[in-house]
């Protein structure tokens, strides 16, 4: 089976698409199936990840280049997007063409579908039509019916966290995880706030931190990503910290930091649905409207609190550190994350396309 795989890593729209393709592209190759990747060069792009990781890139070369977030709006060159993508496909045999980005409808994925045995739309946001054969949509809380007016009839819409698709070491992490963490004389917080963070949320959390009074010691582990801009600032930060204070960038053994810390806090975005499969107890960010529904179906399960970014901000993230504090919260948040999903999603949408 040859897949091929559109999406966008960069500055503007973070690393969530990618890596969350790469993840099922690795299933996909673990059965047997052929996987590349059509994606632009923009800055912060991961293409040297994905070769490092096997698989063929085909760089996508653009006339025109507008580099704009595009969360939530299409991208005004779509069409020399698709045309683009059509010549880097060329003739080749494509069983699935797998899109995962924001910036493309079904306009995008009609010049394309001709030229495909199947088309797949991986989504967050169900507000916009799609022309696909199968749609995944992995937020918690999300329902199959909210596609319903936006895809074709015969489209199969795989819908809510059952489909996270979650990276295998993750899921083998899970197999293995202790079922008590005890207790320890340090609070020991990850802090991971996106391979990009653009606007320096993990500097304000940072602050926050260091403002807390509290009788519990913090140990503070910082995670950033290798394009991330405030990267220096962060780092400098991290030596005048009264807790004890470490950042790394693109560590190897995330998984096992995860496994490892207390608590997190982090963005609500894919690596939230990582954390509750770890059952990591986390206070989560929306730093981004695609993760508005993600954060608060977590909230609402108790497997996760959320801080809004309003003026008093700060208080609530103390208030909740104080509470993640007491190791029978962090036991009951555990609990309740390990319920959002069992880390098989990213099987789950593979027998989905081998068996279509």
């Amino acid at each position: 089976m040859q897949i091929v795989f559109r999406t966008d890593a960069s500055l503007a729209i973070g690393n969530g698409h990618v890596m969350r393709c790469l993840s099922l592209a690795q299933r996909l190759r673990a059965q047997g199936a052929t996987c590349s990747f059509v994606c632009t060069q923009e800055a912060g792009h991961l293409n040297a990840l994905l070769k490092n990781h096997g698989f063929e890139v085909w760089p996508l070369e653009l006339q025109e280049q507008d580099t704009r977030p595009h969360a939530e709006t299409l991208l005004p060159h779509w069409r020399l997007d698709a045309q683009a993508t059509q010549q880097a496909i060329g003739h080749r045999t494509v069983d699935w063409l797998v899109v995962d980005h924001y910036g493309l409808d079904q306009q995008w994925e009609a010049i394309l579908s001709p030229g495909v045995a199947r088309l797949m739309v991986i989504d967050d946001l169900a507000n916009r039509p799609h022309q696909c054969d199968l749609l995944l949509d992995a937020n918690p809380g999300r329902q199959a019916a909210q596609y319903t007016s936006l895809t074709p009839a015969n489209c199969t819409v795989l819908a809510g966290s059952r489909y996270a698709l979650i990276r295998d070491e993750i899921r083998q992490a899970r197999l293995t995880l202790p079922t008590d963490h005890g207790t320890r004389a340090a609070l020991r917080i990850l802090v991971m706030m996106g391979g990009v963070d653009q606007d320096n949320i993990t500097g304000q959390v940072l602050s926050a931190l260091d403002a807390l009074d509290s009788t519990v010691m913090l140990e503070i582990q910082v995670v950033m990503g290798p394009f991330a801009p405030w990267l220096n600032q962060v780092n400098e930060m991290s030596y005048q910290m009264h807790w004890s204070t470490r950042v790394l960038q693109n560590p190897d053994n995330f998984v096992e930091l995860m496994c490892t810390h207390d608590i997190a806090i982090g963005a609500a975005g894919t690596s939230a649905l990582e954390r509750c499969c770890l059952g990591l107890p986390s206070v989560n960010f929306v730093l981004a409207p695609n993760q508005r529904l993600s954060a608060l179906a977590l909230e609402a399960a108790d497997a996760a609190h959320l801080v809004e970014l309003h003026a008093d901000w700060q208080a609530t993230l103390h208030q909740y550190i104080r509470e993640l504090q007491h190791h029978t919260s962090r036991q009951t948040m555990r609990q309740a994350c390990m319920q959002i999903t069992d880390g098989s999603g990213t099987e789950r949408v593979a027998q989905e396309m081998f068996h279509a």
